[in-house]
């Protein structure tokens, strides 16, 4: 009876912590989406308030080579993404070790300048109790928009 019980008592104490291990996986993709909807409504306040004081955001143009760093930077970066009307349509997210990867499609005016409909972004997000922490941009170059796109608006060479 005790063999029993202590199964049963190990056997709920896995399946807890698997539990809370997806349950933070899910809040991390959930608090993605949040971000991005709160910046495709044009609410910078709302997405703002997801990041944590230090956060840090990779990301061109103004992101990149040095990320954006805290969240009044982070806050300049993301005026500039609604001034230049950014929508972002997730496709996926996927689990990392830790981290968050959302795929999703980008749309904007600064694209459409260059002459792109779109381009595909694989975000890297690590989220700490319920808050953005870092972002890293990354872009699918096996999408052959987003490859000429990238050609487009690299910095020249030194």
């Amino acid at each position: 009876m005790h063999k029993f019980i202590f199964v049963i008592a190990v056997s709920v104490m896995l399946f807890a912590s698997i539990t809370a291990a997806q349950a933070q996986t899910t809040d991390a993709g959930a608090v993605y989406r949040q971000f991005q909807e709160a910046i495709n409504r044009g609410e910078v306040d709302a997405a703002a308030a997801l990041l944590t004081d230090d956060a840090t955001w990779l990301r061109p143009p103004a992101c990149r080579p040095d990320p954006c760093m805290g969240k009044p930077r982070i806050r300049q970066e993301i005026l500039r993404q609604i001034g230049d009307h950014n929508q972002a349509t997730a496709f996926s997210a996927e689990t990392r070790e830790g981290t968050v990867v959302v795929r999703y499609e980008l749309r904007s005016d600064a694209t459409r300048m260059l002459g792109f409909e779109r381009r595909i972004i694989l975000d890297t997000v690590t989220v700490r109790d319920g808050k953005i922490r870092s972002i890293v941009y990354g872009a699918d170059m096996s999408d052959s928009q987003t490859a000429a796109f990238e050609a487009a608006t690299a910095p020249a060479p030194k």
